[in-house]
């Protein structure tokens, strides 16, 4: 399973996120929002675009090892169903950016990086945002990136408190699609989940 964690927070809170994950000396984020993998030069948190719009990025730290391409249409294939997946995942982004042999599309099955995503803007509701490692066995990647995933997971967790999952339910965050995922909220909006009048939900 994908080690990932899910989480409500502020503009500020996403910036504190971002700091935390983006502070080693080396570190090079990727911006993914278009599909394509485009070097962010000069990535700073507090430069990132509004609120409103889309934010997804890739973060790699080399001191964890090389990225891994896939220079060739990939092969839907893998050792465990993750993998074939993931695979399966990377065959359709090949076909559908229209690669061809010698070109390069990042394997994030293999890949030491970590992908940030800002929550999901629809019908004027915002979902969570997610910060998780792709891989799918992360031991396989290597032992330092596992423990930076871990490491990394812990310290949001650690800031938040869990507002919905399968033991304990919100009644105020709406959930139209009846998710159970475990989902954390940080500080500055912790209490505005306890009413219905906000601008999250499980999406």
């Amino acid at each position: 399973m994908t080690a990932q964690v899910e989480f409500f927070c502020s503009p500020r809170e996403e910036i504190e996120v971002l700091r935390y994950l983006t502070k080693a000396d080396g570190v090079h984020v990727f911006d993914i929002s278009q599909q394509k993998l485009v070097s962010w030069t000069g990535f700073a948190p507090d430069g990132i675009p509004g609120w409103t719009s889309p934010l997804a990025i890739h973060i790699w730290q080399p001191a964890h090892g090389s990225l891994i391409w896939h220079t060739s249409q990939p092969t839907i294939a893998g050792a465990t169903h993750r993998s074939l997946v993931m695979n399966l995942f990377a065959r359709r982004d090949w076909d559908e950016q229209r690669l061809r042999n010698g070109e390069r599309l990042i394997d994030v099955d293999l890949s030491p990086i970590l992908q940030y995503t800002r929550g999901t803007c629809r019908d004027g509701k915002r979902g969570p945002n997610t910060v998780l490692a792709p891989p799918s066995n992360l031991k396989r990647v290597g032992p330092e990136y596992e423990r930076w995933v871990m490491r990394s997971l812990a310290w949001i967790r650690r800031r938040g408190k869990i507002v919905h999952d399968w033991r304990k339910q919100s009644t105020t965050i709406p959930n139209p699609l009846s998710l159970l995922n475990t989902i954390y909220a940080f500080p500055d909006v912790e209490e505005t989940l306890k009413s219905r009048d906000h601008e999250f939900a499980i999406l």
